[in-house]
């Protein structure tokens, strides 16, 4: 979990590591119901890892997962902007339009867009990207979006309240 991208202290007694696909609509509200949801009503008791697995049926998740990880490198206090944007706007990118759309969204983050193409262009993240993905294969992900909730495994996005209850139930677990 060291140089891996996250919002929250690294000494949360609740670390969830989110694997998921940019281009996957359900990812997008999962990572909104967490951005948005969880991780304000948790405040510093919950922190979230991020990881790439983009799958292979989508056309233009890839190319987002090595812009991901380039914001990452060359910005990490912009990536979670910079993420959110992707998964806001994911109807609206195609891979006709996915350098264009990576250099706006960049820009709107905070994140040096001309770097971030250069980055793109190079594919100088994409070991990260390949490095998440064979991680998440070693752990039997098959789909989008798969968390882990202290290493407990939650496959696809339950409602928010059941949610709360499984990060309840490890905070609970936690006290001694």
């Amino acid at each position: 979990l060291r140089d891996q991208p996250s919002a929250g202290p690294a000494n949360a007694p609740v670390t969830i590591v989110e694997y998921a696909d940019l281009q996957c609509p359900m990812c997008a509200r999962f990572h909104s119901f967490l951005e948005e949801d969880l991780l304000p009503h948790y405040g510093n008791k919950v922190r979230v890892v991020f990881k790439e697995f983009p799958l292979p049926m989508h056309d233009w998740s890839t190319t987002g997962a090595i812009a991901d990880q380039c914001a990452y490198e060359i910005s990490p206090a912009h990536f979670e902007a910079f993420r959110s944007l992707i998964f806001k706007h994911q109807d609206a990118i195609s891979p006709a339009n996915i350098n264009e759309a990576l250099r706006e969204y960049a820009q709107d983050a905070g994140v040096d867009s001309g770097k971030l193409a250069a980055c793109v262009q190079s594919k100088a993240s994409l070991p990260r990207v390949e490095e998440n993905k064979r991680e998440g294969q070693k752990l039997d992900i098959n789909s989008t979006p798969t968390s882990f909730i202290n290493g407990r495994i939650v496959v696809g996005a339950p409602t928010p309240d059941h949610y709360f209850a499984l990060v309840d139930e490890e905070l609970q677990a936690g006290k001694h």
